[in-house]
């Protein structure tokens, strides 16, 4: 911040740019009553993205811009914005500012060297990637909409007695009227354009039509991303028309950690863990539950109608208490969702059990303690939502006690591990059986069934791409998922031969 700027230059809510001053006994005024008027040389001047366009300030002869970057930023907003500055290029320059999601993004796009520099040349050449992203996202949309013109079109060349035939000005308003109650998807969808194809008569806009219908196979249709924005556009005029009132974030008292359960520790002594109710001795009650069952919990889990499953993944019933506010009533908290980061493994009866960090705490000396012998291993886990971590992929970043040479967890547990934790990046060699599982239901279990012969996995969703959309949207909510390789494998993307995804090298 210049701590030797006189005073700031916004734009206020009447969209008139206002002058705050330094000085605590100076009001703020209108631009044009200041001295600062002819002369923002001494000024701080603050630009948010709505007045980008329409705004034209003198800034002085050698400024210099802060420009802030943003997941998904076109170039067009990004030119926009730099343009303020007449005479950038020749005195004045722009310097570009991103938060660490957009930073990494820059990085796995271009992968750069360990001490290569991030230039503006970096940043221009990601910001035309995210305009082609977003040109992608949007195609849905665009030919939704080519096929309602081609339609109109049609009905207004066919019905062209419309002031005079009462017939014909009925069937032109039942083709020109669309009905209500309909979805986003329905709307802007790839499933209407055969059909709107079919009704047309005109052999040059059949044509048309055909060509739309075709682009939009290659498409896949409209993605989730596009159909949010369509959303917005739709519900704009609603929110011009509310009255915002500022209002203070609710302060929650976190839960107070009640200590090391005995079944848990009954777990790292013997690599048997208790989870049935009638083992269970004293009023605690079970200390875990299964990993995937216990999504149920959440809004989403009961959304998408999540079951109990034979999965062997169980997380610690600690793992899901934060807050308070949430104890009595046996709900959990969306927005207070622990990362997965500790993992207790028996590798003799293939259970695993997902603990917090201040369980671990306690289990560390209790494992050391069991030196070789001990039946239970202590896992470090962080969730690849990035290509730099799938090194994580592989469960042996850091165990405790080490694993021994050769060592290979099931497969089955790391695809239920990054269902549960929220995971967006997996290798190339878990894509099939991943994308068959999630994709097609059927399919999926008996190949589930194939990684796990012993016990199968069942399958815990109707839905599991749907689901699976909603809940790493949940966890990851500055990133853009449709991007990542769980975001092809949800919307059942095809992955090209020479596909960025297929090189495991970060």
């Amino acid at each position: 911040m210049d701590k030797k700027a006189k005073a700031a230059v916004y734009i206020g809510t009447d969209n008139r740019a206002w002058v705050h001053f330094q000085e605590k006994n100076k009001v703020t005024a209108p631009l044009l009553a200041t001295p600062f008027a002819d002369n923002l040389t001494e000024c701080v001047v603050y630009l948010d993205e709505a007045h980008t366009r329409g705004v034209d300030l003198k800034l002085p002869p050698q400024a210099r811009s802060a420009l802030t970057l943003a997941c998904s930023q076109t170039k067009d907003s990004t030119m926009q914005a730099a343009m303020r500055l007449r005479q950038l290029g020749t005195t004045q320059s722009v310097t570009f500012f991103a938060p660490p999601e957009v930073d990494q993004s820059i990085r796995e796009f271009f992968n750069p060297l360990l001490n290569e520099e991030i230039d503006s040349s970096h940043v221009v050449h990601w910001l035309l990637e995210q305009t082609c992203r977003t040109n992608e996202d949007l195609q849905g949309l665009y030919v939704a909409q080519g096929m309602d013109f081609c339609r109109c079109t049609d009905a207004a060349w066919r019905y062209r007695k419309v002031l005079t035939d009462e017939g014909q000005r009925a069937s032109l308003l039942d083709v020109l009227r669309q009905p209500e109650r309909q979805t986003l998807e329905q709307l802007y969808g790839a499933a209407p354009a055969s059909s709107a194809a079919s009704s047309i008569s005109d052999p040059q806009l059949q044509a048309f039509a055909e060509q739309l219908r075709r682009h939009n196979g290659r498409a896949g249709g409209c993605q989730p991303g596009a159909l949010e924005e369509v959303e917005q556009e739709r519900e704009l005029q609603v929110q011009v028309e509310q009255v915002r009132q500022s209002k203070k974030p609710v302060q929650y008292d976190a839960m107070p950690f009640p200590g090391l359960h005995p079944h848990i520790l009954h777990f790292a002594r013997s690599g048997v863990l208790v989870v049935r109710q009638s083992d269970t001795q004293g009023t605690q009650g079970p200390g875990a539950e299964r990993a995937l069952s216990s999504i149920a919990k959440t809004n989403v889990g009961k959304r998408f109608d999540i079951r109990e499953t034979s999965s062997r993944l169980y997380a610690s019933r600690e793992f899901w208490n934060t807050i308070i506010q949430f104890e009595a009533v046996g709900k959990v908290a969306d927005n207070f969702l622990r990362p997965v980061e500790w993992i207790l493994w028996s590798p003799k009866h293939d259970t695993a059990l997902v603990v917090i960090p201040e369980e671990a705490e306690l289990l560390i000396p209790v494992i050391r303690g069991a030196g070789a012998d001990s039946p239970v291993y202590l896992l470090a886990y962080a969730v690849p939502v990035t290509k730099s971590m799938m090194h994580f992929n592989d469960l042996k970043y850091y165990t405790v006690p080490e694993l021994p040479d050769g060592y290979c967890f099931p497969e089955w547990l790391r695809i239920e591990l990054g269902i549960f934790a929220g995971r967006l990046y997996v290798d190339i060699e878990e894509w099939a059986a991943l994308s068959s599982y999630v994709r097609q239901p059927s399919a999926g279990i008996s190949a589930a069934r194939e990684l796990t012969p012993s016990m199968g996995i069942a399958k815990f969703s109707d839905d599991p791409a749907a689901f699976l959309l909603e809940w790493l949207t949940l966890w990851r909510k500055t990133q853009d998922i449709l991007h990542t390789p769980m975001g092809y494998i949800c919307t059942g993307r095809a992955l090209e031969e020479d596909h960025p995804f297929r090189d495991q090298t970060s």
